[in-house]
């Protein structure tokens, strides 16, 4: 038989668990893994698929190493704590996530074709960048209608992937005087391009590199950009991503 002091305190012992285990049902957990920012966390780890469709200037012609814009935007993007990876059936830069669809010496229509592999890789983000050979007034095809063909390509884009957010950006300036008026005129025009796209109810955002080059600023030989020419695109497309973003386009958001 117990004795009877050992009885109540039994009683109470029952009584303290008890109460233990009601708090414990009743108040949320305070482990961070069990909270629904865990979710968060792994979305964030998600990388965002980006796909770079240009010329030249998108392989990296005229950089160290073939690195261009794409490497300092990576590294911007990577270093704010986004997670990214570069896609594409190209590979050029001597960095991991290289890769690209640059077709480098081609115009937008010799492009199109190139790129359908490409765009069957479902981007996230597309970052167009063509038309500086269009400029040139070889025997191809008329300079004058490149933003109705650079339309072309775009529509290829967003009929693949319409849930894609499309970033379209005005081409850098060349050094020769007429091919820098048509750049110009190309870059003007492509208001309206991206405009059409955008009352149709895609994600497409025009943004503006046309300052590299500029009276020969900025340039490694007549049409490629330097180092620090490509600096200024990479940040260029940075802050057209972190305004798509902004705008609730791209998920997880830009940092």
């Amino acid at each position: 038989m117990k004795s009877p002091i050992v009885l109540p305190i039994l009683a109470i012992a029952c009584v303290v668990a008890f109460l233990f285990t009601l708090r414990a049902r009743l108040l949320p957990s305070s482990d961070p893994a069990s909270s629904s920012g865990s979710a968060d966390d792994s979305e964030q780890r998600t990388p965002l698929r980006l796909l770079a469709i240009g010329d030249s200037l998108t392989e990296g012609v005229g950089s160290t190493a073939s690195n261009g814009w794409r490497q300092q935007l990576s590294w911007n993007l990577t270093n704010a704590g986004n997670a990214v990876e570069f896609i594409g059936s190209l590979r050029h830069g001597n960095f991991s996530d290289n890769a690209h669809a640059g077709y480098g010496g081609k115009s937008i229509s010799e492009i199109t074709p190139f790129v359908i592999k490409d765009i069957f890789q479902h981007p996230d983000v597309v970052l167009l960048l063509a038309g500086t050979n269009d400029m040139m007034g070889w025997p191809r095809q008329p300079w004058e209608s490149a933003p109705m063909r650079l339309g072309i390509l775009m529509d290829k884009v967003l009929k693949e992937n319409p849930e894609a957010t499309l970033l379209v950006g005005r081409i850098p300036h060349c050094k020769e005087p007429i091919q820098a008026a048509r750049v110009d005129d190309f870059n003007a025009a492509l208001d309206d391009v991206v405009d059409s796209r955008l009352a149709l109810g895609h994600k497409v955002l025009l943004v503006d590199m046309s300052e590299v080059g500029v009276d020969g600023a900025y340039l490694h030989d007549q049409y490629h950009p330097n180092d620090p020419g490509y600096a200024i695109i990479a940040a260029r497309w940075l802050e057209g991503l972190r305004a798509a973003s902004d705008s609730g386009w791209i998920t997880p958001p830009i940092i």
